[in-house]
């Protein structure tokens, strides 16, 4: 992600600070417990829109 951030020009280098230090953060919450009962990463969209399709299914299925 630095790398990406610093090769792109885009951001001087208290932005990119502040980006990594949230993606860390972020990052920490994500590996730890959490309160949802189902994670989606956003990889790509299509992908991402499937595996909630597939959520949302799984939750319907006890009141069917």
């Amino acid at each position: 992600l630095r790398d990406r951030l610093v090769n792109r020009g885009t951001d001087d280098a208290d932005v990119v600070q502040r980006r990594l230090k949230r993606a860390e953060v972020e990052f920490e919450i994500l590996s730890g417990p959490t309160l949802a009962d189902h994670k989606v990463v956003n990889d790509g969209l299509e992908q991402a829109v499937e595996a909630v399709r597939e959520i949302i299914a799984k939750e319907r299925e006890p009141y069917k």
